[in-house]
């Protein structure tokens, strides 16, 4: 059973809910769209944090460490960092400099290599 809010949504909220629901492409790129982010530029930085992404679990495994240690690192709960580690989210530059030094590296030496691997 599903609850009644108790507050009405505002005008701008359900003018964006009935665009997004009436626009195909808003529900294959998400918030990106509806933020006015272009097309190109919100995949540019999907595919970005997903080298980055990617490069930090490359460099876990080099280390044998499991992915829930950046849980105390981090000081996230389990989904929020397994959110960052897939590529989900995007690290934030502070979350980046803790795994960094986390893993032994420095957060340029990170980003060189998510650089390298999206070439």
């Amino acid at each position: 059973m599903r609850r009644r809010r108790r507050f009405p949504l505002s005008p701008w909220v359900q003018s964006t809910r009935a665009a997004a629901s009436s626009t195909e492409k808003a529900s294959t790129t998400g918030d990106a769209y509806l933020y006015g982010y272009a097309d190109g530029m919100a995949d540019s930085r999907s595919t970005w944090s997903e080298n980055v992404a990617a490069t930090v679990r490359a460099e876990l495994a080099r280390r044998r460490i499991r992915a829930a240690a950046l849980m105390d690192v981090l000081q996230l709960g389990r989904t929020a960092t397994y959110d960052r580690v897939n590529g989900k989210i995007p690290f934030d530059t502070a979350e980046l400099l803790l795994v960094a030094s986390f893993l032994g590296l420095t957060a340029e030496e990170l980003v060189r290599e998510a650089d390298r691997s999206s070439h």
